[in-house]
Formats: structure tokens, sequence, C-alpha cells
């Protein structure tokens, strides 16, 4: 969010004996591209991406379907060390906007801090702020979300803020508005002033002061952000950390346009200073700060000359360091995508994911990839067109799949895809259809309580069936183990103290089950769940994921995965025997078939039931089962046709061989077997548990 007015306004008003020589210790605007090293992200499904508008880009913190989740950026004290000695007063000036709120929590912050690690200003919801100083002595501003708010509690729109923890002083920021904070610290009085300027509503404006405590480090390092889940998002642009004083500036130089021969750069430089430009023809160009162009301060350079740009700034008799850029105007052919199969069934039908890095493309424009595929038989044909990277491409035949990346002013680039190799199924655990009989057979007991009532109170893993027009002509159906008089569904379990780890490959082998960990579970209908919490009584800590994983394949097979998730969550159909009845309102149920007889409603929700969610592994990976509402109804191995032996490939090729009795070690190389939330290795490969 580009606003270099209103920051030359701010800088004004801050430093009014000479409003034209700050000196620069840090910068980031954020229009070179990418998301800058000192910035770091925690949560492995949250994003930080650069994006823009209009007035230019700016860094986004995304939290998707996650609990609270932080990022911060870390610009480090060392800034300080060319100005240390004499330094009476410097600022920060940030620029930042809350474009979503998160939808379920209100612990959402933004913190300026000092120190190398940012620390967590938000305490419980609703707890007394008067120690804040003491508890968070190296916080130079705060403004925390409180989870207690009145009338603004549950807004879509503004929830109410602590400034500095303060609950007696608090803001009300509106969701898409920018707004500055600009700071002002005093090294000798410890007094950190604020000011917050509304960028998207100009009569906004916030005061106010603090004193550091008496052991604060006072040299401002870093910026936090905390997101409140779910889908919350903060932006952050202009981040400045200056001191008053005569001085030359560097200039910035950024790549901000590319079309094939064509290169745009914009030059950044502050008010009082001259830019001077040599460019790749070797002129040069002066100019002034509120002569740069459309946006004061930014001069916009072209050229379709490969050369070195460069540019300085003068002031009086102050000249700054000359920055160079090479430029290289060579049209830029864009990469291929990366690719792997997620899915696949017997034959040769595969689901392809392709993902396309642009980290390596200056500018890192947006890529999007063509498919077009031309099947032997003729009958398969298709075309995608401007597909996103992760896209999944499913291919239902033999033949040759071409896959073109492209992106506007770069030069396209394609590859192709030979689809004949053929996949049979090696082992096939049916879990969702297994009977108690079986289950019992493989050593459970009948369980004396459920896991989690809600798999039977929400009814999802059910369909009706509508007779005619009387009361009682409607039939719920509990199909595969639900017992119809009581909506439960038969439940068995071995208790983890009887686990071990020879038991744990026997019972479904070769599919190995977790031991040492929590209770094994098993609902007919639904198939194995993890409880989730450790402890014969599941009295014991939570354990997100249960560690699976199947024995004896190598990376050329393919472990698919079905699940049932959220307890079911699924197709819940009604069928008719005769038309489908409307309501008082002339409303018909949404989602119905008519004219179905009892078989065939029975059969096809046999079919439309089936696992709604799959994951596909190589043979050699671990995988985890989520906790309480989620089960894992099939399981099947696929292995290319006349593959060779898994012996064979063993002794021949040094291939390694899924072994689940394989030692597993942390990310310091220490052998564990209990496991707790984290990143492990087993047999050389990664793996998580949530």
């Amino acid at each position: 969010m580009k606003k270099f007015y209103l920051l030359t306004t701010v800088l004004m008003a801050l430093f009014a004996v000479n409003v034209y020589a700050d000196r620069f210790l840090y910068t980031e605007n954020y229009e070179a591209g990418g998301v800058p090293s000192t910035w770091t992200r925690n949560g492995n499904n949250t994003v930080l991406s650069i994006l823009g508008d209009d007035e230019g880009k700016y860094i986004s913190f995304l939290l998707p379907q996650e609990n609270g989740r932080s990022a911060h950026n870390l610009w480090g004290a060392a800034i300080y060390d060319p100005v240390k000695e004499g330094l009476t007063e410097y600022s920060v000036s940030i620029d930042f906007q809350f474009e979503a709120f998160g939808n379920n929590q209100f612990n959402g912050e933004i913190a300026v801090f000092s120190g190398e690690k940012c620390p967590k200003t938000n305490g419980a919801a609703g707890s007394d702020w008067s120690d804040f100083n003491t508890v968070t002595p190296n916080c130079f501003f705060s403004l925390s979300q409180n989870s207690n708010t009145d009338e603004a509690q549950g807004s879509t729109d503004h929830t109410l803020w602590y400034i500095n923890g303060d609950k007696e002083n608090t803001i009300s920021p509106v969701k898409g508005d920018w707004y500055n904070l600009l700071l002002t610290v005093n090294m000798s009085t410890r007094e950190v002033s604020f000011e917050l300027t509304g960028i998207s509503n100009d009569s906004f404006s916030k005061k106010g002061s603090k004193i550091m405590a008496e052991d604060a480090d006072m040299y401002a390092s870093g910026f936090y952000i905390m997101n409140a889940r779910y889908q919350s998002r903060t932006n952050v642009d202009n981040i400045i950390v200056s001191v008053p004083g005569d001085y030359a500036n560097d200039p910035v130089i950024a790549l901000t346009g590319v079309q094939d021969n064509e290169r745009t750069y914009t030059i950044s430089f502050q008010q009082g200073e001259t830019l001077h430009v040599i460019g790749t023809d070797g002129n040069e160009t002066t100019v002034s700060y509120f002569d740069a162009g459309e946006v004061a301060g930014a001069y916009v350079y072209k050229t379709t000359t490969s050369g070195t740009l460069k540019a300085y700034t003068t002031m009086g008799s102050m000249t700054s360091a000359t920055i160079e850029q090479v430029v290289d105007c060579t049209p830029i052919q864009l990469p291929l995508p990366t690719y792997q199969i997620v899915n696949a069934e017997e034959g040769v039908t595969k689901t392809w994911q392709f993902k396309v890095d642009n980290s390596t493309v200056d500018m890192r424009p947006e890529i999007f990839m063509d498919f077009s595929f031309k099947s032997e038989s003729g009958k398969n044909d298709f075309v995608l067109e401007n597909q996103n990277s992760g896209v999944n491409v499913k291919v239902e035949d033999k033949g040759v799949l071409t896959v073109t990346t492209k992106a506007m002013g770069y030069v396209s680039n394609s590859t192709t895809i030979t689809n004949d190799s053929e996949f049979e199924i090696l082992y096939d655990f049916d879990y969702e259809h297994m009977t108690g009989a079986e289950v019992l057979e493989k050593g459970f007991v009948a369980s004396s309580s459920n896991v989690n009532d809600q798999w039977n109170t929400r009814g999802r893993l059910m369909y009706s069936y509508v007779k005619g027009t009387a009361v009682g002509d409607t039939i719920k159906v509990y199909p595969w183990g639900a017992t119809l008089e009581d909506n439960k569904f038969e439940e068995y379990e071995i208790l983890g103290s009887t686990i071990d780890e020879e038991k744990a490959h026997q019972i479904f082998a070769p599919v190995y089950v977790w031991f040492d960990t929590v209770n094994l579970h098993f609902k007919t209908g639904v198939g194995i769940i993890s409880p989730g919490r450790k402890g014969d009584d599941n009295s014991g800590a939570w354990v997100q994921d249960a560690p699976m994983g199947v024995d004896g394949l190598t990376d050329n097979d393919f472990i698919v995965v079905g699940k049932i998730t959220s307890y079911g969550t699924s197709v819940n159909p009604t069928y008719y025997q005769g038309a489908a009845i409307a309501d008082g309102e002339g409303k018909l149920p949404a989602v119905y078939k008519e004219n179905m007889t009892e078989d065939d409603a029975a059969a096809d929700y046999a079919k439309l039931h089936k696992y709604l969610t799959t994951a596909v592994y190589t043979g050699t990976t671990p995988f985890t089962v989520y906790r309480v509402d989620t089960s894992v109804a099939r399981i099947y191995v696929l292995r290319a046709k006349n593959s060779t032996g898994i012996n064979e490939i063993f002794n021949n090729d040094q291939k390694v061989i899924s072994d689940h009795n394989a030692p597993i070690y942390n990310l310091n190389g220490v052998q564990v077997k209990s496991l707790q939330k984290g990143i492990y290795i087993k047999q050389g490969k990664k793996f998580v548990v949530k």
C-alpha cells in the first residue's frame, strides 16, 4: 500500500526542524517482489506472500482454517550500529491493514519489539493488563484484540483492540482500512510516543506514549503479527526505521515490470535528495523528489538495452553510495512444473498434481498452466486452461499429456508426459465394511464406551427412505454396522497398554498401526479411529495424529488411504418410492432421488457414500490418522504391473523397503519411541506428528 505523500507528511511532523534529512537505517516497501528472508511464519499451513493493488506491493500473512498462528519480521539491532554513538531519538513507521479478522476467536495482535525473539504480548481473554510493562519489557507498542468485547465482539467489520495492553485505551480498526503506525523512541527518557493515523480514513488519529522498563532493550528490532482463527489476513507495507540528521540515503532499485525484452525498474529515494540515474545506455538523468513521476520519490526507468543500471543520491555536499543493478533484457523463459502421482486406480487411470515454482523467476509472476491430453483411443481427450499451481489433473486413458506454463510478458515452456504404465492392486483393506465378527478375530474387544458420540448423534452416516405420505412412512437407514434401534455403531477397541510393536504390525499386516500412543478403536461402518488421548481410559495427553504405514513397499509403490472426516460429513440423501413430497412452503429436500426401490436406494447410497477424502503416499512414507473425528475407511496398495518382486528389487537395486520396525529419530538424530508433536525421520524420510 504505497502512501508516499502520507509518509512524507508523517515524517515532516516528526522532524519539524529538518524535514529533508532523515537517515534511513532500514526500509522495506516490497516492490522488489518475493518474501524477504527477515520474515518468519509459524504453522505449516500459514502463508506469507507478496500481493499488490493499484498503489504497489505489500506483504500478506494469511491464516487458513487453523488455530491462531504468528509471523514476524526481524530486521535486527545491527542496523543501529552506525549511529549508536550519540543516538538520542529515532522513529519506526509501519503501514498495516486487517484485511480479514478471525471468525472464531479474538486473539489477534500486532507488536513492535526488541531483542532476538518476539514476545507474545496478548494474554488470556479479559485478563488484567496492569503489569503489562513487567510481563513484556521489550514491547514498544502493541495492538491486542480483545476477546471479551461488548457490541464490537463478533462483528465481521471491526472488533475492539487494546493499545499497549490497556483495556481502557482501545480502538476498533475497520476491516480493510489501512493505518500508519509511527513510533518515536527517545533514548534518554525511555519514552515511546505513538501516533496511529488512518490512511484509508484520513480523519482517524490516535496518540499516546509509554515509558519502557529500565531493563528493556531500547533498539526496536522486529514486527510481530498474531492472526486469530479462522481465515484471518494481515497485510504490512512501508516499514521504515530512521533517525534525524543530514544524510544522503542510498536509493533502492526494484524490478517492477517485465514485458518480453523490456524491463521496468522503480528507483525510490527520499525527500530533500536529488536522484542521479545512469541508464544501461550510459546516459545520466537527474531527478528531484516531487518531479520523479506519478508518485513522489519513485522514479520509473524502462529499457530494452542490457547493461548496468546505476543510481545514487546527493543532498547538499553529501553523496550516497552508487547502487548498481545488472539488467538482462533477454526474454525470460518460465520454468517447467514438477509433478507427482497423488491418486491412482487399477489400470492406467492416475491423478497427477502439478506445481510450478516462481521463486527463481524475476518479479515472481503468477504462472498459469495449460493441459492438453491426446488419448490413444481418441475417446478421452481433454483441454484445461489457466490452471494454478497445485492443480490435480486426472488422466483415464493411455496417451500423451502436454503441459505448458505461461505468464504475461514471459516466454512459455512446455513438456510432455506419456501415460502408459498400468497399476494393479497389491493389497486392499476395506475397513469401512468389515463386520464385528471380523474385527473380533483381529484381537479387538467390544468397547465399553464410544470414542465420540458425535459419530452417532450427528446422524451423518445415514440416508432416508420415504415410502408414502403417512406419518411413519419415512425410514432412516444406518448401514454398515449402525443399529437401527439406537443409531449407534458397533465399536471395538484394543487398549494401548496391550499393544506392543509386534502386535502393531500383525493386527492388519502388512498395514502397521500405532502403539505406545493411544488406544486403537474400530467402528463398524466407519473404520479405524484414534480416540486422541493416551491411557487406557483416554484420560491422558492429547495426541493429534496417530502414525500408520504399510510394510514391505518401495517408493515405486503407492498407498491410497481413504478417510471419512468430520464425523462422517457426507451426502445424506432422501429417496422416495413415489414422487418427492414438498413441505408446507412447497420446498423439496435439498438432496433427494425419486421413484427408487429400497434395494436401489441402498445400492445408490453405498456408491454415493464412499469415503470422500483420499490421500496417496509413496510406499515407504508413514502417514497419520487425525484424532476422534476422522476414520481410515480403506487402504489399498498399487504396484506397477510386471514389476520385479520385492526381494529382487531390494537385492539388485538397493531400494529402500518400508519397515515400521525401523528406528525413528527426531531432528537432532536422537532415537525416540514415544511420538509427541513434531517432525521425525524414519528410513530417511520426514513425517509430521501434529
